[in-house]
């Protein structure tokens, strides 16, 4: 369930939908648009580097694996929301609100890794991180399917009533992650 629900930040905000947003509406051009995306990941990464065998070390000594799982999946759902206010031209703002948004999630994934070995035998770990991981596409799929159904009606809705294609992207970006927060609420509790 935890995969499914966070798999669309991924498909939405990194892959498809905002870091082609960030490149044609924020950045000046698309090839600066492009080289900063590249560099936000970039930073997202060796962040996750430095972090994940520190925090990992903290988490499994202390037992605070599920504490560390809500804080950085609320992190990344925090960070996805303010994404809904840069502006053209907003670069920095708009980078270091994925940067905090890209990190929470890639942490998240590290502690939600961390249960396998609790969930399930060291023979099967496999194929349980395989179901998860296909679980997760399949969220990223609809989630991706429901932004192209949703904006291709909600476009022209909200374009006749003066709404720009920046507020439906916006709209549905904050409607993805409420989703997120409620599946991934359901997912940690169980």
């Amino acid at each position: 369930m935890y995969d499914f629900a966070n798999q669309p930040f991924t498909t939405l905000v990194v892959t498809f939908i905002y870091g082609t947003f960030f490149t044609k509406v924020i950045a000046e051009n698309e090839i600066v648009g492009t080289m900063l995306w590249s560099r936000g990941i970039t930073i997202t990464a060796i962040i996750v580097a430095l972090l994940s065998p520190i925090m990992g070390a903290i988490a499994d000594r202390g037992g605070y694996r599920k504490l560390y799982l809500i804080f950085w999946t609320w992190v990344s759902i925090i960070g996805a929301l303010i994404l809904w206010f840069p502006v053209e031209g907003q670069v920095v703002f708009a980078l270091t609100a994925f940067i905090i948004g890209n990190v929470g999630f890639e942490m998240g994934g590290v502690f939600c890794n961390a249960f396998l070995p609790e969930i399930t035998t060291k023979k099967n770990i496999g194929r349980v991180s395989g179901y998860g991981w296909s679980f997760g596409y399949v969220g990223g799929l609809v989630a991706h399917c429901a932004w192209l159904f949703c904006t291709m009606r909600m476009v022209s809705l909200y374009t006749a009533h003066g709404c720009s294609v920046r507020c439906t992207l916006s709209l549905y970006i904050v409607s993805v992650h409420c989703a997120w927060s409620l599946c991934t609420l359901r997912a940690v509790v169980l």
